[in-house]
């Protein structure tokens, strides 16, 4: 974690105890009271006459918080980091990324799916020829889950530890055999989307009146702007973080709120079919990514992002 924290404000995810200050993640994802005092804060620090910009502002701040830390972890280290709810703590601050922290040391563990396949078959059904996996069985602790065993799940419904006796298998020399960015983003949909974007979303969405289709257009905003801040600060990673931005931006909720583009080798940007609403408080500051940025506008901006090895805005 302290790897992926380093890329920036909103990859950061602290580890220690929930000290003073510090709330449970549970209570704004689902107190109804909570979220509308966030909403107001955040429509007094725009001065937003409409309720449902801030409440769409405070959403995409918070699905970028949330996204950013697992996606950065899945697509450097190809993990999936235990980014469940009530694991995580959250302490109110006036602006900028809202810190984050996990009072369990093993926050890196990785959320494992319990084996559907007959008990007694220990085959890796992912093993290219005899020898390929090596297996280690006993009481290893912490699980990580094998790809064999992402794709044999029903869903990622809970942190698993690994009991005495289960295998643990790892491939060849170069160590353990890591999912693939389709199996990685599967796992990042189930877990931060359907586990924490939704039940805000929910929450949301009964206090102000609000388009679904806004936030979710919101989140795919900030997936595409996790890809890229991997992209750029972690080269080695980047060609991973391009297939699992690409792959998560085509599952569920996600899907169909945007395009990718690629006007230069290596230099990704995205274009959703929504916006965040941010232009009705200030009207010249149109996002980077807007349907509403005149598409000449755009170009413009991808060229200096290209020539710069920036944002686009």
């Amino acid at each position: 974690m302290a790897d992926i924290s380093a890329i920036g404000g909103f990859f950061s995810l602290q580890i220690g105890p929930a000290d003073t200050g510090w709330r449970p993640l549970t209570e704004l994802l689902g107190d109804k009271a909570v979220l509308d005092e966030r909403v107001t804060l955040v429509a007094d620090r725009l001065g937003a006459s409409e309720r449902r910009i801030a409440a769409s502002i405070l959403f995409q701040g918070l699905a970028a918080r949330f996204l950013s830390p697992p996606f950065g972890v899945a697509a450097v280290h190809g993990l999936l980091v235990d980014f469940t709810p009530d694991r995580l703590h959250w302490r109110p601050v006036p602006s900028g990324p809202l810190p984050l922290r996990t009072v369990h040391a093993d926050a890196t563990r990785v959320w494992s799916a319990r084996c559907t396949a007959d008990p007694g078959d220990v085959t890796a059904p992912h093993a290219e020829s005899p020898g390929e996996v090596t297996r280690t069985a006993g009481p290893t602790g912490p699980h990580e889950a094998s790809p064999a065993e992402v794709t044999r799940t029903a869903g990622l419904t809970a942190p698993h530890e690994a009991s005495p006796g289960e295998v643990t298998q790892t491939a060849g020399p170069t160590g353990r055999r890591t999912a693939s960015p389709g199996e990685l983003a599967e796992g990042l949909y189930r877990m931060v989307v359907e586990g924490v974007l939704e039940p805000l979303a929910g929450t949301l969405r009964e206090i102000v009146k609000i388009a679904p289709g806004l936030l979710w257009g919101n989140a795919a905003s900030c997936v595409a702007e996790a890809m890229r801040a991997v992209e750029r600060e972690r080269a080695g990673a980047a060609e991973t973080a391009g297939a699992l931005g690409r792959a998560l931006l085509e599952i569920g909720r996600l899907r169909g709120n945007g395009e990718l583009a690629e006007p230069a080798p290596g230099h990704t940007f995205f274009v959703r079919r929504s916006c965040c609403l941010y232009y009705r408080v200030a009207p010249d500051a149109l996002c980077g990514d807007c349907a509403l940025l005149d598409p000449e506008v755009r170009r413009e901006q991808w060229a200096r992002a290209v020539r710069h090895g920036g944002g686009a805005g």
